[in-house]
């Protein structure tokens, strides 16, 4: 409930329905591929999850879920923070969410691990999931530069590694950025940062390093861009990794830990290239050495 200039109180509210098609083929007009709209399914199940794993503050609130018509109707968690896209845009890179970020994936991978129920939406789902993993947006570019045989083994490796809860889509236009004031005392007062997170209608059951390999490799990006962001990424990468290898230590699975870090890697190269050679064109193409960069790191 958010106060107004006369002192009423206005409440907030983010209405979602799935349609049975993506909305960018709606919104360009051109064939519209089938997508299960079952999906929405699995997003409310990893809502709750997140909520009870992580706290109330990181994820919408769910107020209503009508799995018949594919509706959630969910708290606005944005207010206060910004995009980490817009932020990205103007070399705010925010290293400090290193730590709080890789102990929130850390506690969902490592609770999850090896689950036997699956969070996705439905068969039909999971199956489309899996094919614009291993075959579309992630690998197609990556083909044009690795053997596909050797991607095919990476892929099938992958597959078959023990599996936890994942968002499927940890991208920065989906995560906003917030800093909260602490007060332990009136003498000490500490800005703490926090994040927010929306669309989890690519949750399933999968590699944990998809998740770890398409988040980090944004400040990867960011690093090849100067001296000050290379540093920044840097501590990024230490602090996230530091923090996701505690969460595993914690319930004795350090050296699955350590096996998911090495295959992120090989996911964020797979993910970088993405951006610049894959099926939806280059990110980068307004910038043609930084994309170099970006697609000789991958």
């Amino acid at each position: 409930a958010y106060p107004s200039e006369n002192g009423d109180y206005n409440l907030v509210l983010y209405i979602k329905q799935a349609r049975a098609y993506n909305k960018r083929a709606w919104e360009t007009k051109g064939k519209k591929h089938y997508v299960d709209p079952l999906r929405i399914c699995g997003e409310y199940q990893m809502m709750k999850l997140l909520t009870k794993f992580w706290g109330k503050s990181y994820v919408p609130e769910i107020y209503y879920f009508d799995p018949v018509h594919y509706v959630l109707v969910m708290s606005d968690v944005s207010r206060g923070g910004k995009l980490l896209v817009e932020e990205f845009a103007h070399g705010r890179v925010h290293p400090e969410l290193g730590a709080l970020l890789g102990r929130l994936f850390g506690k969902l991978h490592a609770t999850t691990y090896r689950y036997t129920q699956d969070c996705c939406g439905s068969p039909a789902w999971r199956k489309k999931m899996i094919n614009f993993v291993s075959k579309g947006w992630l690998g197609q570019g990556m083909a044009k530069f690795v053997p596909r045989a050797e991607l095919r083994e990476f892929y099938r490796a992958a597959e078959h590694s023990p599996r936890a809860w994942i968002w499927g889509d940890a991208v920065y236009r989906n995560i906003f950025v917030k800093y909260t004031e602490d007060r332990p005392s009136r003498r000490r007062r500490t800005v703490l940062p926090s994040v927010s997170m929306v669309d989890f209608d690519h949750a399933l059951a999968y590699d944990p390093a998809l998740d770890c390999g398409m988040l980090t490799a944004h400040w990867m990006w960011m690093g090849l861009m100067n001296e000050e962001l290379r540093m920044q990424n840097e501590k990024f990468q230490k602090d996230f990794w530091k923090a996701y290898g505690s969460e595993f230590r914690k319930r004795k699975l350090a050296s699955e830990g350590d096996e998911i870090k090495k295959r992120a890697l090989r996911w964020a190269g797979i993910y970088l290239v993405s951006r610049t050679d894959g099926v939806s064109g280059s990110y980068f193409k307004k910038w043609p050495k930084w994309e170099k960069k970006i697609r000789e790191l991958g």
